[in-house]
């Protein structure tokens, strides 16, 4: 699931109709939010994964 409709909120009221950010800042944390959650998550799990020797090559 993208956060499209976020993104083309904030693409149509800074770029086409040049509103201030503060208008637009609930879709910019909308968009934070998509993309710091799961790369918290990721780096989790990709810091057990490489502590954990067994695992490494595998798919």
């Amino acid at each position: 699931m993208l956060p499209i409709t976020h993104y083309l909120r904030v693409v149509n009221e800074q770029a086409f109709m040049g509103t201030p950010t503060e208008v637009s800042i609930k879709s910019l944390l909308a968009l934070l939010l998509f993309t710091v959650i799961p790369g918290v998550w990721g780096y989790g799990k990709l810091r057990r994964l490489f502590r954990a020797p067994e695992k490494w090559g595998q798919l």
